[in-house]
């Protein structure tokens, strides 16, 4: 049976007009009649119908009928990483199918200059009246942006952007390397290495290298040679040296391209040696990896967005969630032993 505003307002014993107010938390109902309110709203297992809310939100923006709120995509990606890397693409396809179907528009807005950004953006944001901001990772140092975010609904994608109280999702790399190394000790690989860049695992605080650290101590190998951290520009020249030292059965690495660097070694694969990715992307079809399903990651922000559009929520929360997305494992020639074990 379908949950109405008005079954709330009975349940609540208040008008439906302060029902409705109470779910958006306008400023002008007490906190006691919102919780009072949200109270009967989870009692009753009430979800908002996300169209309607669109609906009502373009009302609420003064925008002409069939013109759908938009959502900022704030990126500071190059122009050439931003329609050349193919993670970005991804996060940005998820988050623009999901914004169109919950009745958004994703307009983006990109920074060509992050320290000087904050106050010029800012203003092209209330200009247009856009209400929702969905800051894009970059796959760059982390960075601030100085926005007025009482003015708007907001979620970040990863860790880049340094601001306390921000919403954010962003894919689990612990469990990401994990998965990694169950699945090739499922297939009888003991001797398991590992090539991370350390500006990039630095990025992820260093989630890769701790659950990779922590696997082998499990396991009774703690081995610290078994992980090259290496800069990226001595990264490659490095794993070199290190592969003709360490002689792993098999290497995970963040990337694709370490396929190409151990072939050049003329090292067969999997033959010699098996190779898993931990940055799966699609058309990868010669590679085992984890998939860590960026366009899922972009209609996630999008939701968290909605959601605080929908409640009329702005600004910085003292009690910001993070919420992590789940890799999933893409069978590949890149891995072989395909007997498993128990």
């Amino acid at each position: 049976m379908e949950v109405t505003h008005q079954k709330i307002a009975e349940k609540a014993g208040l008008s439906r007009s302060t029902v409705s107010r109470a779910l958006r938390n306008h400023p002008a109902i007490p906190e006691a009649t919102r919780i009072r309110v949200k109270t009967a709203a989870r009692e009753l297992n009430y979800r908002a119908d996300p169209m309607i809310s669109a609906l009502m939100s373009r009302v609420r923006h003064g925008l002409p009928p069939g013109v759908p709120p938009v959502i900022g995509y704030v990126s500071a990606a190059s122009a050439r990483d931003w329609r050349t890397k193919p993670s970005l693409r991804q996060i940005h396809s998820g988050a623009t199918e999901r914004a169109e179907q919950l009745g958004y528009r994703l307009e983006e807005f990109m920074l060509s200059d992050k320290s000087e950004a904050g106050p010029s953006l800012n203003r092209i944001l209330v200009a247009r009246n856009v209400q929702g901001l969905l800051v894009a990772p970059a796959g760059e140092p982390a960075y601030d942006l100085r926005l007025d975010w009482n003015r708007f609904a907001s979620v970040a994608i990863g860790y880049e952007l340094q601001q306390e109280g921000i919403h954010r999702v962003r894919a689990n790399h612990f469990q990401g390397m994990t998965l990694a190394l169950e699945q090739l000790r499922q297939r009888g690989y003991r001797r398991i290495g590992a090539v991370l860049p350390s500006r990039l695992d630095n990025r992820l605080r260093n989630r890769w290298a701790a659950a990779f650290l922590l696997d082998r101590q499990q396991h009774g190998d703690p081995d610290p040679d078994a992980l090259l951290l290496a800069k990226y520009e001595t990264v490659r020249q490095s794993f070199w040296e290190w592969l003709e030292k360490w002689r792993p059965e098999a290497v995970i690495g963040p990337y694709g391209s370490v396929f190409d660097w151990i072939q050049r070694t003329g090292k067969r694969v999997p033959e010699d040696l098996a190779f898993v990715t931990l940055g799966h992307l699609p058309g990868q079809t010669h590679l085992a990896g984890v998939n860590q399903r960026l366009d899922l990651l972009g209609a996630l922000a999008v939701n968290v967005v909605t959601e605080q559009l929908h409640q009329n929520a702005r600004g910085l929360d003292a009690a910001a969630r993070t919420i992590l997305l789940d890799s999933h494992w893409v069978p590949g020639p890149s891995v072989g032993r395909s007997q498993l074990k128990g």
